[in-house]
């Protein structure tokens, strides 16, 4: 039997790491990310992909999905060993920035060593001036880089200080 064929429409709650489910927001490139669909669909392959009469189930089924999200990210934003030394702060690929002006944040990510949004690549002075209208501004407070664990974004000029 197919595992689709297993669902019974009742749900339990299960448990996930906040940071966890705001990586996959971030990384969706869908508006309407569904965390609960992404799940059900991994556990629909995993069953499908394992014997059902196995004692012991393997966790080889999951392994071409995870090495798919991986190597799409890799790809995207290149390892996430490298990335954009911005003086005493490292901002390993696939960081995300936010800075706001007037009300509306803006959004870049670091991709090959690159800060990048939308339109282009910036050092941070540049892309901090490009979101408040190319007005002068001070990056070290006026980004936010995201915790990849919490998904919370803290002001680059508290983490450059934390790090010295």
């Amino acid at each position: 039997m197919d595992a689709e064929g297993l669902k019974t429409g009742k749900y339990i709650g299960v448990p996930v790491d906040t940071g966890l489910s705001n990586e996959c927001v971030r990384r969706s490139k869908e508006m309407d990310f569904d965390l609960a669909s992404l799940l059900e669909t991994l556990l629909i392959k995993h069953l499908n992909e394992n014997n059902p009469d196995s004692v012991a189930w393997q966790m080889d089924g999951l392994d071409p999905i995870l090495r798919t999200v991986r190597d799409e990210q890799v790809e995207r934003c290149g390892s996430p060993r490298e990335g954009y030394q911005w003086q005493t702060l490292f901002l390993p690929n696939g960081t995300r920035l936010m800075a706001k002006y007037k009300g509306k944040p803006h959004y870049a990510e670091v991709q090959h060593s690159k800060i990048v949004d939308d339109a282009g690549s910036y050092s941070p002075s540049e892309w901090a001036s490009k979101v408040a209208n190319h007005t002068s501004r001070n990056a070290w407070r006026d980004i936010y880089v995201q915790d990849p664990i919490t998904g919370e974004f803290c002001l680059a000029d508290v983490l450059r200080h934390k790090k010295s």
